[in-house]
């Protein structure tokens, strides 16, 4: 728990120089009140290969709403997190499930085969998920798609080499919008993140 924390603190330095495009500032002072940072504009397009080998553009999910993530394969702990609330806001999406697609983008070129891939969905526990696709590509590619959303990925020596990167989710319209990026850390005393991806999943569905 204690490394967990620590790798945690230094996500949050990490996300101290996160730039986003946002229309309000994240409040993370007021837990009660804390929505989610609200975003504008058009979400990056990309085009990349999921865990069945079929390729995926984002341009192609227009009419959905998109859960978008970041995972490593070979993350045991963050994303594990970001995992269960996945997982937990499928769960409670009810007859709104088919209106939302759920995606990973790999940010471990160097775990990057199908074996790993799924291997990692399954202890994940995202395999229910039929709406769910994990994204990978060559490096250059996935390099790309990073710097498209301003997420940081890079190998912490301090962790023995593991990959430290910007966790949360971000939520794309069904135009292809950026909405809304979300990340509460832990110990967190306001809404969780599975209940912010339902609130906004069910307003841009209403």
């Amino acid at each position: 728990m204690a490394k967990l924390v620590s790798k945690i603190i230094y996500l949050a330095m990490l996300l101290s120089i996160l730039t986003v495009s946002c229309t309000k500032p994240l409040a993370r002072n007021d837990s009660e009140q804390y929505a989610g940072t609200e975003l504008s504009g058009k979400a990056p397009d990309f085009s990349l290969i999921d865990q069945h080998g079929r390729q995926m553009s984002l341009s192609d999910l227009h009419g959905k709403i998109v859960v978008l993530s970041f995972m490593d394969p070979h993350c045991a702990d963050i994303c594990i997190l970001t995992s269960q609330d996945i997982k937990k806001a499928y769960q409670n999406l009810g007859s709104l499930r088919d209106q939302v697609v759920f995606l990973a983008i790999n940010v471990n070129p160097e775990v990057s085969s199908k074996k790993d891939i799924n291997k990692a969905i399954r202890q994940w526990g995202l395999e229910e998920i039929s709406n769910f696709h994990f994204l990978n590509g060559s490096p250059s590619t996935l390099r790309t798609v990073w710097k498209n959303y301003n997420v940081l990925s890079e190998k912490s020596q301090k962790y023995g080499g593991q990959i430290i990167h910007t966790p949360g989710i971000f939520i794309i319209d069904q135009q292809g919008n950026k909405r809304w990026y979300v990340y509460t850390p832990l110990g967190w005393q306001g809404p969780n993140m599975s209940d912010l991806m339902l609130q906004h999943i069910r307003g841009l569905a209403s």
